[in-house]
């Protein structure tokens, strides 16, 4: 119990989640395997708050879209080709996008 409430407040604190997700798109960019292939979108700090985190808009596939993947797809170096079969970068939405 103690190390739900612990996650739980994790996921509550906003400025936690956004530098999260900054260091996580660090990570992703150093990666030559996800470099490219993978967008985290960058965290817009001027207008972030302790309730609010606002990020860039990535244009993408709908995560619900994301289910039918086609062959080859999947991250380079990760034993699949990394981008989408127009050889574009793919990006998927909808983390918090329910429409």
């Amino acid at each position: 119990m103690q190390v739900a409430k612990k996650e739980l407040a994790l996921e509550c604190d906003y400025g936690h989640e956004a530098r999260s997700q900054a260091r996580f798109r660090e990570l992703i960019d150093a990666d030559a395997g996800f470099a490219g292939a993978v967008n985290v979108p960058a965290v817009v700090w001027p207008l972030c708050s302790e309730r609010v985190i606002t990020t860039e808009f990535v244009p993408g596939v709908h995560i619900d879209k994301a289910r039918a993947r086609p062959p080859g797809w999947g991250v380079a170096g990760r034993g699949q080709a990394g981008s989408s079969p127009t050889g574009r970068p793919l990006c998927l939405t909808g983390t918090a996008d329910s429409a």
